[in-house]
C-alpha cells in the first residue's frame, strides 16, 4: 500500500484512528538528527505539516520510478531502501531509523523516487506533501539550510557505502563493516552499541 493510497483510505477512517502530527518539540531524536533540529518558531510550524500515519509491517511508502509525493519523515520503526534490476536482484541501500527523512531528493529535483522504501517492523512515520514542504523551505531559511546539510549526509552516506563494497578485502570485512555502521546508528549517539537486527 502506498501513502497516497494510506492517504485515501484516511478519508473513510473514523477520526479516532487518525493521528495528527505528532509534538516534534518532545521527540527523543530530534537533537541528534539534522532535518529536525530546528529553533523553537520555526519547529512549531514544522509541527502542523502534514500527517502522522501508523503503519504494519510491510507497508510500503514509496516505489522506485514512482512520482514523488512528499517526503516522510520515520518517527519510530524501521525502513529498509532498496532497489531492484530487471533480473529482480535486490539491493538494500539503507535501513532507515527514527529521524530520518526519506524521498528528500525526489522532492527537490522533481525526479522519480530511485528506491522502494518499505517498514521492516511497525512504525510511526510522517508524511508531508510535496507543495506544502517546498512552501514551507521557501519562507524559513533555517529549514532549507537544515535540509541541505541533511543531503549532503546522504551523499556522504551512499559514498562511503559505495567504497565498503568496492574497497573491502573480503565478505567478512563488509559484513563487520555494516554491522558498525548499523550499530553506530542505532546507538544514537549513546557509548553502548545495541540493536537488533530485522
Amino acid at each position: 500500500m502506498s501513502i497516497r493510497e494510506l492517504q485515501d483510505g484516511l478519508a473513510v477512517m473514523p477520526k479516532s484512528q487518525v493521528r495528527r502530527p505528532p509534538k516534534c518539540t518532545e521527540c527523543v531524536y530530534r537533537e541528534s538528527r539534522m532535518f529536525c533540529n530546528l529553533s523553537p518558531k520555526v519547529l512549531k510550524e514544522f509541527e502542523k505539516l502534514g500527517l502522522q500515519m501508523m503503519l504494519p509491517r510491510g507497508s510500503v511508502l514509496f516505489r522506485e520510478d514512482d512520482r514523488s509525493s512528499g517526503i516522510v519523515i520515520v518517527c519510530s520503526g524501521k525502513v529498509k531502501l532498496f532497489c531492484t534490476s530487471r533480473q529482480g536482484k535486490i539491493l538494500i541501500i539503507k535501513i532507515a531509523l527514527p529521524g530520518d527523512v526519506l524521498g528528500l531528493g525526489a522532492v527537490l529535483s522533481g525526479n522519480p523516487h530511485e528506491t522502494t522504501a518499505e517498514t521492516l517492523e511497525p512504525c510511526t512515520i510522517k508524511h508531508i506533501p510535496r507543495e506544502e514542504f517546498l512552501a514551507f523551505l521557501e519562507r524559513h531559511g533555517q529549514a532549507s539550510i537544515h535540509t541541505a546539510k541533511s543531503l549532503a549526509e546522504e551523499y556522504r552516506s551512499t559514498f562511503l557505502d559505495a567504497r565498503r563494497l568496492a574497497l573491502a578485502p573480503t565478505v567478512a570485512g563488509r559484513v563487520a563493516s555494516v554491522l558498525l555502521e548499523l550499530g553506530r546508528s542505532s546507538a544514537n549517539g549513546r557509548p553502548e552499541m545495541r540493536f537488533t537486527m530485522a
